[in-house]
């Protein structure tokens, strides 16, 4: 088992420079390890070769179309099933698929209604839908460090997300015996930790 140690300066550059679109996997993983105050991973990820196309935009919004947006898709950081409670909740379904990319990679249009809510892990998630039809679409965590400018897109939010590749299940403490979790992953009891 390797011990993947990432210190705060790597960090800071990881999240705020263009290192992310390196290697958008193990780039997310480690940003995610950090904050999960530097555990062990017991695997190791390469990045999917769906992820190589460099520039591709990908569009995506609510049912109704009054909230729209783009993103780039060589800036996402993962992508992973949540099966938290919030999530079940949120989305209506046993989890929420989101893809974590810089906001800065992210162009929105539309107003999104936010729902603001406090984790099991104390940690406040604003969670963006359409006002007028309800759609879940953009998330984001509020108050843990190096996740500021992050965003959360709903992963069926999008107009194509057939070059999806999930990376991971979290919470699987959670998960719905309808709504199992997908073994084959990297697969953790709540967050990131062994």
């Amino acid at each position: 088992m390797q011990i993947v140690t990432v210190p705060a300066q790597t960090l800071n550059r990881l999240v705020s420079t263009d290192c992310c679109r390196i290697d958008p996997v193990n780039c997310g993983l480690l940003i995610a390890v950090y904050l999960e105050l530097q555990v062990k991973l017991p695997f190791s990820l390469s990045k999917p070769t769906e992820w190589e196309d460099a520039m591709t935009i990908h569009t995506g919004g609510c049912l109704c179309g009054a909230i729209s947006y783009e993103l780039e898709q060589d800036a996402v950081v993962t992508a992973m099933h949540c099966h938290c409670l919030d999530c079940q909740k949120s989305t209506g379904s046993g989890k929420a698929t989101i893809i974590a990319i810089p906001e800065s990679s992210l162009t929105v249009e539309g107003t999104l209604k936010y729902y603001s809510v406090v984790g099991t892990d104390g940690a406040t998630v604003n969670r963006g839908f359409c006002e007028n039809c309800g759609s879940p679409v953009i998330s984001a965590v509020v108050g843990v460090e190096g996740w500021e400018a992050i965003k959360l897109i709903k992963a069926g939010s999008l107009d194509d997300s057939s070059w999806v590749t999930v990376n991971a299940n979290i919470w699987k403490s959670s998960a719905r015996h309808w709504d199992a979790v997908r073994e084959e992953l990297p697969t953790f009891e709540h967050n990131y930790q062994n």
